[in-house]
């Protein structure tokens, strides 16, 4: 039987039956949604789209040829226009409505 081990202020505790971890993330990046907001550190673009979705009607898809790219910055949840535009100034990205969908592809005039 494993000895029981005291957590100190802020500590995570991440275990499978493979692995067990224990970290002290950040915080303020992991409860960003509740006060409305997301927060990204080069994640994928996917990644980020996939976690925007979670709070929008307005679906966000990515072309593959720019899934990877990284995505760094805080933004307001909820408004997945507002979100897509963004990228859209900073990466190589273009958005095409498709339907009710935001399509994000690679820019064609880089």
């Amino acid at each position: 039987m494993a000895r029981a081990r005291p957590f100190a202020v802020a500590k995570r505790l991440v275990a499978s039956n493979e692995i067990e971890k224990l970290d002290k993330p950040d915080l303020t990046r992991i409860l960003a949604w509740q006060t409305g907001y997301e927060n990204f550190d080069k994640e994928d673009l996917a990644q980020a789209v996939e976690e925007m979705n979670r709070y929008s009607t307005a679906r966000l898809e990515v072309d593959p040829s720019v899934a990877g790219l990284k995505v760094s910055g805080v933004y307001r949840v909820g408004d997945n226009g507002a979100f897509a535009r963004s990228l859209a100034k900073l990466l190589p990205i273009t958005i095409r409505q498709n339907g009710d969908v935001l399509l994000l592809t690679a820019d064609s005039d880089p």
